[in-house]
């Protein structure tokens, strides 16, 4: 396969951590995610999420090739503000 790119929640069994795979393969592909669908966007506070994307953006944005994105999907039920404040997070912290 030849994908461009890839939506994930973990990192893959050759790789250590989200930066490290980042360097592996972000050069390579498109990398998707990941914020935890359950535990910030449906049980997490506005403030958890927004820290999380930071730390997200921060270690993935470098060079491009990356979008944030959840997991899997919004959960169901999922508190629409949340989403606003995910893409707040994104405009805030995305920038390179």
């Amino acid at each position: 396969m030849d994908p461009l790119g890839i939506s994930y929640a973990y990192v893959p069994d050759d790789c250590e951590s989200h930066e490290d795979a980042k360097a592996k393969y972000g050069d390579k592909i498109t990398m998707f995610g990941y914020v935890h669908p359950a535990e910030r966007l449906f049980l997490g506070t506005r403030q958890e999420l927004l820290d999380e994307i930071k730390v997200e953006c921060d270690q993935l944005k470098a060079g491009g090739r990356y979008i944030l994105a959840p997991g899997c999907e919004f959960p169901p039920n999922g508190n629409l503000n949340m989403a606003v404040a995910m893409m707040e997070g994104a405009e805030l912290h995305g920038k390179y």
